[in-house]
């Protein structure tokens, strides 16, 4: 489906000017290198109180859940962050989502008052 950008207008960094070309688009940006954008489709969403995610790298789903909530998580091994996964969870529910990591995938979950950190199990 083809449609028009919208106009961005004035000073923007080349993140925001991205932001606001891909607004409500339902793709997404990352930098292959310092001269290479690639745009992509999301495979991650939002929805009437869900985060809901098709063959979607971990790196991104915890994104969406980090926006969230306050107690962010991160993803200490790098070799995690590829995980695909699919599936659909309240954004109120972290819990039942992380329950799924720890029983479903090689991942130990490490919980703190502020954070929760995931790693490979061993």
């Amino acid at each position: 489906m083809h449609r028009p950008a919208p106009a961005v207008i004035g000073m923007h960094t080349a993140d925001g000017a991205l932001r606001c070309l891909l607004a409500n688009t339902g793709l997404k940006y990352e930098y292959v290198n310092s001269r290479t954008v690639a745009i992509s489709e999301k495979r991650v969403v939002s929805v009437d109180g869900y985060v809901v995610f098709e063959d979607a790298a971990l790196i991104d789903v915890v994104s969406e859940f980090n926006n969230h909530t306050q107690r962010k998580i991160f993803i200490a091994d790098p070799a995690l962050a590829t995980f695909r996964l699919s599936g659909n969870f309240r954004t109120d529910n972290v819990t039942a989502f992380l329950r799924l990591l720890e029983n479903g995938f090689p991942i130990t979950i490490k919980e703190t008052e502020d954070s929760v950190t995931l790693t490979r199990s061993q």
